[in-house]
């Protein structure tokens, strides 16, 4: 099985790597060794980006002059 583009490994945990909503690519710790709850972890985040549900991303009103 091959593993999900955006996830990598750093000894023995594996890391993720995704694009906020902004466009900055966002690198976290999964915690785990597990490659099924990282590839899980990195969906969730990618739900909340598409959501624009992360906390660091604020919406700002459309102005017009």
């Amino acid at each position: 099985m091959a593993k999900a583009k955006g996830l990598y490994r750093r000894g023995k945990i594996w890391w993720i790597r995704y694009a906020r909503p902004d466009g900055r690519i966002r690198c976290e710790s999964t915690e785990t060794t597990s490659l099924k709850e990282a590839e899980y972890i990195l969906a969730c985040r990618r739900k909340e980006v598409r959501e624009a549900k992360l906390s660091e991303v604020k919406k700002i009103e459309e102005i017009h002059f």
